[in-house]
C-alpha cells in the first residue's frame, strides 16, 4: 500500500485520483481532437475530468478564442489547474453537473466514461449542458482491440479492465466495443456519431516515432474496431 494512503486504503474514485499523476496529454490524440475544434469563432469549452488542465496546456497554443472551464472530482488536481490560471472547479460527474442547460459549444470527455458507473446519466448530463448542434468529443479504450484480443487468447487480462484499486491503477469500471459505444450514444440522443480509431497497439511502432507513428495512425484509421481506443465525435 502506498505510504500516503490512510489505513483504510482507497475507497472512492477521488481517493484514487488524489494520489495519482496522469502526466501530459498524449500529442497524437490531441492532434486528432484539434481537427474538430473550430479556429475562427469564440467557443465555450467544458473539459470533463480535466485533471491538472493537461488538455488546455496544449490547446491554448493553437486556439486563442476558447472560454475554457474544467471540472474534476480531485481537489488536488483542481488546485493545480487553478494555480495555472485556468477556470476549473470540483465536480462529481456522477451527480448533476453544476451548469445550466445548453451552456457549452464543445465538451471534451477524454478517458473518463470508462470510470463511470451510470454511463447513461453521464451522457445525459453531457447532452443537457451542450448547446444545440454542439459537439461532444469523447475518448475511451477499446476492450476488443487487436492487442487485447491477443492478450485474452494467451490467457491474460485485457488492458482496459482492472481488478484492483491501487495507486498504479486508473480506476476503470466500464469497458466498450465499437458497436455498443455507438448504440450508447444514440440511446442518449446524440447524432452524427463518428467513432475513429484513437491509436493502435503495436509494440515496436510507437506514436512518437516519425515514420512508425504514421503506420500506427494508418492502422487505427482503417481498422477502428481493432484500435486500442476510440475518439468519438458526436453532435447534440
Amino acid at each position: 500500500m502506498n505510504k500516503n494512503l490512510n489505513k483504510n486504503g482507497i475507497t472512492t474514485q477521488d481517493d484514487l485520483y488524489n494520489f495519482k499523476s496522469f502526466g501530459k496529454f498524449k500529442p497524437h490524440r490531441f492532434k486528432k481532437i484539434l481537427k474538430n475544434i473550430p479556429k475562427n469563432k469564440p467557443i465555450k469549452l467544458l473539459d470533463v475530468a480535466c485533471g491538472e488542465g493537461q488538455f488546455y496546456d496544449i490547446l491554448k497554443k493553437y486556439r486563442d478564442n476558447i472560454e475554457y472551464c474544467g471540472i474534476d472530482i480531485s481537489k488536488k488536481q483542481i488546485e493545480i489547474s487553478n494555480k495555472k490560471g485556468y477556470t476549473a472547479k470540483i465536480q462529481d460527474v456522477t451527480t448533476k453537473w453544476d451548469f445550466g442547460d445548453e451552456t457549452f459549444d464543445i465538451i471534451i470527455c477524454a478517458e473518463i466514461i470508462e470510470h463511470i458507473f451510470d454511463t447513461d446519466f453521464f451522457l445525459k448530463q453531457a447532452n443537457r449542458v451542450l448547446k444545440k448542434n454542439g459537439t461532444m468529443i469523447l475518448t475511451t479504450p477499446n476492450i476488443a482491440s487487436a492487442g487485447d484480443r491477443l492478450r485474452l487468447l494467451l490467457g491474460n487480462r485485457p488492458s482496459a479492465i482492472e481488478y484492483t484499486a491501487r495507486v498504479k491503477d486508473s480506476g476503470h469500471i466500464r469497458a466498450f466495443v465499437y458497436d455498443e459505444l455507438f448504440n450508447l450514444l444514440k440511446f442518449n440522443h446524440f447524432r452524427q456519431i463518428k467513432i475513429l480509431g484513437r491509436d493502435f497497439y503495436m509494440p515496436l511502432f510507437r506514436h512518437e516515432m516519425k515514420y512508425f507513428g504514421k503506420i500506427n495512425d494508418f492502422f487505427a484509421k482503417i481498422f477502428p474496431k481493432l484500435s486500442a481506443g476510440f475518439i468519438v465525435i458526436a453532435k447534440k
